[in-house]
């Protein structure tokens, strides 16, 4: 008898173990599979507020909606990477902001409603806050609305959109000897102050103060 022949044999006597105490196993079908395509990916309010966003971006950037932390941010404690990577894995923002040819994350925008009034909420948006700034990533927080103006939300984002400065303005990193990028502080003693980040943080955190 073949191992084949015998793993065959080995499977209808489990299934007929199991069918005694009524623990049949089930296969998996196409048809027994309770999943469908969505109408959108987007919420109604969502998808009103992403037509707006799109026109007051224009062709600066690239716009990806519903992101997940864990793709966004890269984690550099290896000791804990399990701990903090289990607190973003469950987490996206609404719409994460992008160079058009490299996919670099620019800035986040999330788009809040009624329902971040709520303690919890709060709670959560806090610690998402603090991801983004601990990575230096800005995040834009716009409340919901029934009717947006492009020209508001553009003049709202312009800032974030800073002019690429050429290599040799630029300061290197005194550590990886790469161009830096200039950022500018959200929160803080110094909110509001501009300093020069290396492009490789969060594995560097070199920075310049301005």
């Amino acid at each position: 008898m073949t191992r084949r022949r015998q793993a065959q044999e080995f499977e209808g006597c489990l299934s007929a173990f199991f069918g005694l105490f009524g623990l049949g196993v089930k296969q998996d079908t196409v048809t027994s599979l309770p999943y469908r395509t969505k109408e959108s990916i987007l919420t109604a309010a969502e998808n009103r507020f992403y037509l707006v966003l799109i026109k007051a971006v224009e062709n600066k950037a690239v716009i990806i909606p519903k992101v997940g932390l864990q793709d966004v941010f890269a984690i550099n404690d290896r000791e804990n990477y399990r701990s903090f990577r289990n607190r973003i894995s469950t987490r996206h923002i609404d719409f994460l902001i992008c160079e058009v040819n490299t996919l670099r994350p620019m800035f986040g925008v999330e788009l809040d409603d009624s329902s971040h009034n709520k303690a919890e909420t709060q709670k959560h948006d806090l610690f998402k806050n603090m991801v983004f700034e601990a990575a230096l990533l800005p995040l834009v927080r716009v409340p919901v609305k029934q009717n947006y103006h492009v020209e508001e939300l553009k003049a709202v984002l312009q800032e974030y959109f800073k002019k690429e400065e050429s290599p040799q303005t630029q300061p290197s990193c005194p550590n990886c000897k790469i161009p830096m990028v200039r950022k500018t502080a959200r929160h803080g003693e110094f909110k509001g102050s501009d300093f020069y980040a290396c492009t490789n943080y969060p594995t560097c955190k070199e920075i310049i103060n301005i």
